[in-house]
């Protein structure tokens, strides 16, 4: 565990008094927690990203931890108080029993943002960027009245847009310029659908960050959870105030389609019937010469590429296949009469587009306090341990404390929208205390 500190003083003794950290500063005693290495990110917040709340100069803290084991975590979370943390982030494999993890969440005492994983992302000086089968934890020392933390499990025959509609009016009732990040739960939510609900409630401009909680690829269940609950079937949703938080966001994919271009000649919302007029599944299996037990796992590495009415473009992947129908369900909207393409295999040049993009974005936002990575599992799945460099460009970077998961899907800035929901895609979260005008 590390307690990622503001800036280092050279001249105060190291945390575990013998010595300096591994950069030969020297971070105040009270900056680590005794027993733990010492980790120091040079530069990490400035002072003067001090921002004045009432008569107290506030800069955010952050703990960081991995724990293998619901004890672990416990322990974890206890350890951490010492840091007076307000809020946290749960990125939970469900290798573990999530209603333990929620209820470990729940003894803390503090609101926590959780989600189910299919990868934890945690990178930390000399440990792997990314797991699995671990509980990534992120805490903060945010000002309470900063943020707000609420589950909306979906009500019976509600329907995607009609929960998004709810959580925007949620949030509009607590901040003038809200913005959201969202982690969704549930094998039938169409994550445009609610982003578009919230939209449909908040003011223009709102953002609206974070992604589709997975399940270690079982396809089985997703949950989404904070102290006060957990749903399988809902929503978690942090809630941030603009106007003193600056929660900015970018979105890169590196995806390219090819083959011929076709047409959703039959869908609903996100449930796609036919393509080309034919079953959608059969149409996936004969382009990816794969059987029914396949279609599922490696139509996750071939996502489509969808192109709208409005000429707009977005990467959309199934999570559920009816059998007896040949209908997909994607985890955001295909309007009938898209053309759509397949997408090439993912390669080295699709990592390098990424981090093109990343140091694009850096030199227009430099600052981070946090930052909230969401990564398509399928990223991980097909680069393998290519994956990391991305992460690594994040922390390399910014040089701020970072933590987030693999996902089903991401959700991030998009120029034609607004905010949308993406696939196999990787976004990037930065949040940081703004500097009030007196």
């Amino acid at each position: 565990m590390s307690l990622l500190v503001p800036f280092c003083r050279k001249e105060d003794p190291c945390a575990h008094g013998t010595g300096t950290c591994r950069d030969n500063h020297k971070p105040p005693v009270s900056a680590f927690i005794p027993g733990f290495p010492c980790v120091h990110f040079v530069g990490l917040i400035k002072p003067s990203h001090a921002i004045s709340l009432g008569k107290k100069n506030y800069m955010v803290r952050v703990v960081t931890f991995s724990a293998d084991s619901i004890e672990r975590l416990e322990q974890g979370l206890q350890e951490a108080q010492g840091a007076n943390p307000t809020l946290g982030f749960l990125f939970a494999s469900p290798y573990y029993p999530l209603n333990d993890v929620a209820g470990v969440a729940a003894r803390a005492g503090i609101p926590f943002f959780g989600v189910s994983t299919a990868g934890e992302i945690l990178p930390k000086e000399d440990e792997p960027a990314f797991s699995e089968h671990t509980i990534a934890a992120a805490l903060l020392d945010l000002d309470p009245a900063l943020f707000r933390v609420s589950v909306f499990p979906r009500q019976d025959s509600e329907s995607s847009f009609t929960l998004g509609s709810r959580i925007g009016k949620w949030g509009c009732g607590h901040f003038q310029n809200p913005h959201y990040i969202i982690g969704l739960s549930g094998f039938s939510q169409d994550g445009e659908a609610v982003i578009k609900g919230v939209q449909g409630e908040s003011p223009a401009g709102t953002g609206i960050f974070g992604g589709i909680a997975g399940d270690d690829s079982r396809y089985e269940a997703t949950f989404t959870f904070s102290g006060s609950g957990i749903t399988t079937d809902g929503a978690v949703v942090l809630l941030l105030d603009g106007d003193r938080v600056s929660v900015s966001g970018t979105t890169s994919s590196g995806w390219e389609g090819v083959g011929t271009e076709m047409i959703i000649t039959s869908a609903e919302g996100n449930v796609v019937s036919l393509i080309n007029g034919q079953p959608a599944a059969e149409v996936v299996k004969e382009h990816l010469n794969v059987t029914d037990d396949e279609i599922l796992e490696l139509g996750m590495l071939f996502p489509l590429i969808v192109t709208r009415r409005d000429g707009s473009q977005v990467i959309r992947t199934f999570l559920q296949v009816d059998r007896k129908t040949g209908a997909l369900t994607f985890a955001g909207t295909i309007p009938q009469g898209s053309r759509v393409r397949f997408s090439g295999s993912f390669g080295f040049e699709t990592i390098q587009q990424t981090i093109h993009d990343l140091r694009a974005f850096h030199r227009d936002h430099p600052d981070a306090e946090f930052i909230l990575l969401v990564s398509c599992m399928a990223r991980r799945r097909a680069a393998g341990p290519l994956v990391a460099d991305e992460i690594l460009t994040v922390t390399d970077l910014w040089k701020a404390p970072t933590a987030g998961f693999f996902s089903y899907g991401e959700i991030g800035p998009c120029s034609a929208t607004g905010s949308d929901l993406f696939n196999e895609t990787l976004s990037v979260v930065l949040i940081s205390t703004r500097t009030r005008k007196t």
